[in-house]
């Protein structure tokens, strides 16, 4: 679409997040990452320890939150289920293999409607996809401005900010 950088950031946003689950291996889950993210020093071991934790809950689809603000009580890592009315943005989110499609089809069909966090949050309760958070964050936001906000924010509980 020529006319596609005249667009309002929203709905480019939300057409270029749905884009994103079209890439890689579709049968495989899928990490999407905001380009102004870091992720903590030991993180493939971490992704791996989440991924056990899956198992252990034998969850077949889902969608984990790899960076939030919420305070969860402090113990090891582990799935928290994130409240969906709490549910803000999309800085680092883990969508399973089973759910690509039905997310992509949300952020396609709501782009020009709702901003990409308020889209995920309304497809996970339509399609009742629990939505979880780790209690340690593994990204840290460092972008100084946020499209919509306009401030800083960045999480307390980045893992390596934890050590």
């Amino acid at each position: 679409n020529p006319n596609f950088m005249a667009q309002d950031i929203r709905p480019r946003h939300n057409k270029n997040y749905a884009a994103a689950f079209m890439l890689g291996n579709k049968d495989s889950d899928a990490l999407i990452l905001e380009d102004d993210v870091i992720p903590c020093r030991n993180l493939k071991s971490q992704l791996d320890a989440v991924y056990w934790l899956i198992r252990q809950r034998k969850l077949d689809k889902y969608i984990i939150a790899l960076y939030s603000h919420a305070k969860w009580p402090l113990c090891a890592q582990s799935l928290n289920l994130y409240p969906l009315e709490r549910f803000f943005g999309l800085q680092a989110i883990l969508y399973s293999a089973s759910i690509r499609k039905i997310i992509m089809r949300a952020h396609e069909d709501l782009c020009e409607q709702q901003p990409a966090d308020f889209i995920t949050r309304i497809a996970a309760k339509e399609n009742n996809i629990p939505v979880f958070a780790t209690t340690f964050s593994l990204f840290q936001h460092i972008g100084m401005m946020t499209t919509g906000l306009g401030i800083f924010h960045s999480t307390e509980n980045f893992l390596d900010s934890t050590n």
